[in-house]
């Protein structure tokens, strides 16, 4: 893929907020055709009007989605519990379309705001769902640039605002480069820790001390909760976690859309089980069947996004 053809000097944060804001899109528009042609459809549309047509109705799938949300549910309700399971499953089924975000602990900033735009038209009731979906990877070191391996804090003090975010780690520097899927479970003393280095951090200026009831809140009430402290593994940690956060984002609000961050490579291990078993499903064929498997192999050969 080329890359971006970005400025070596890109506007000046000096710069009037307005034009500053005008010159990154003209610079997006000039590589992304599709951010093009969204504005030239839709650039009138509000975001609520213009969410939904994302949504449109899906091509018919080659086997039936009834696995896919037999494992959802499943999964879903063994951390979230059977209601919220069954909400997504049905939202699931109407509009098969899910966010793909990285797994962890989500406060990565653009992640976050695709989760909240996403969830905009079940807020203003212009869509009838109560889930917001997202398959996240769990094969992502945690030292990626979502940084699953603690949180990241976007308010700092003004001296230090061009060093944001700011990293809190949650796990050891041993962990930094495990995957996401096979690290194991926090423990309330690593939480602990984690306090400690977030007051070492706002006494020396690093990030803002009008954050700390904010952190007293997140990890008394979600890092040390029992339903997170009691799971075996942080990727489940992970989807109660952000469960937990994301209805606080909403606490005045009484029809907010439940966030449902479940793991995708455990979606796929569950479907491929099963599907390796069913000579009639796509998997077995692309695997056991010689003809069907390079006749795929030569038709993707060189393709962009193809392994």
């Amino acid at each position: 893929m080329t890359p971006p053809n970005i400025p070596n000097h890109p506007p000046a944060a000096s710069d009037h907020p307005a034009s500053l804001a005008e010159s990154y899109l003209e610079i997006a528009c000039d590589n992304l055709p599709v951010v093009n042609q969204a504005l030239r459809d839709y650039g009138t549309t509000s975001l609520s009007a213009y969410l939904p047509t994302l949504l449109s109705d899906a091509y018919p799938s080659y086997q039936p989605r009834d696995d896919l949300l037999t494992v959802v549910y499943q999964y879903a309700a063994s951390l979230l519990g059977s209601p919220i399971a069954s909400r997504a499953v049905e939202d699931l089924a109407r509009h098969p379309v899910v966010l793909t975000n990285h797994h962890g602990v989500d406060y990565f900033s653009q992640s976050v705001q695709g989760s909240l735009l996403f969830a905009l038209p079940r807020l203003c009731g212009s869509l009838r769902a109560t889930t917001v979906p997202v398959f996240s990877c769990g094969i992502v070191p945690l030292r990626s640039l979502t940084y699953p391996r603690g949180l990241l804090i976007y308010q700092g003090n003004d001296h230090t605002i061009e060093r944001l975010p700011r990293r809190l780690p949650l796990f050891s520097k041993q962990f930094r480069t495990k995957m996401v899927s096979a690290v194991p479970a926090f423990d309330t003393r690593m939480v602990n820790k984690a306090e400690k280095r977030s007051h070492r951090m706002m006494k020396t200026g690093q990030i803002a001390s009008r954050l700390a009831p904010t952190f007293q809140t997140i990890f008394q009430e979600d890092y040390r909760a029992e339903p997170v402290t009691t799971l075996p593994s942080y990727s489940d940690q992970s989807v109660v976690v952000n469960a937990r956060m994301w209805r606080r984002l909403f606490a005045e609000l009484s029809n907010v859309p439940e966030l449902v961050y479940l793991e995708q490579e455990n979606i796929v291990a569950a479907l491929l089980e099963a599907d390796v078993a069913n000579p009639r499903s796509l998997a077995w064929g692309v695997l056991f069947d010689p003809k069907l498997r390079e006749s795929i192999l030569e038709a993707l050969d060189g393709l962009p996004g193809c392994w």
